[in-house]
């Protein structure tokens, strides 16, 4: 064959061999960037879940907390009429005050025994 035809061969061969790796690069890109974004949406999704949960479980914790404290409070007036009173005096906050302080005993109680379950849970997973 004559020199000038295994040119144009050689140029055709190599211009298909671009064309092929250019597309072949564009797929994988594609496939990479599609793979990314449902990874990152996922993760986003799940600590928007996170966060949601988190807040539900504030307001849980205040009513439950609430809640535990007005029984106990109750409880104390109807058992021991004069505590409360002793208590009010001490702290110096009023009325309410055992019931004040037992709320917010309770709520805080009740985040020290989640932070502890969460580093339990953590280091067995």
């Amino acid at each position: 064959m004559s020199p000038r035809i295994d040119k144009l061969f050689g140029q055709i061969q190599r211009k298909t061999e671009r064309d092929l790796y250019r597309k072949s690069y564009r797929s994988v890109i594609k496939s990479q960037q599609s793979i990314y974004d449902s990874v990152s949406k996922n993760k986003t999704n799940k600590r928007k879940q996170k966060i949601s949960k988190e807040i539900l479980w504030f307001f849980i914790k205040v009513i439950i907390s609430i809640l535990i404290s007005f029984l106990i409070y109750s409880l104390c007036n109807i058992l021991i009429p004069q505590f409360n009173y002793e208590i009010s005096l001490i702290l110096g906050w009023g009325e309410l005050s055992l019931f004040f302080l037992l709320s917010s005993l309770i709520f805080i109680g009740m985040y020290i025994v989640r932070i502890i379950l969460w580093s339990l849970k953590q280091d067995y997973d």
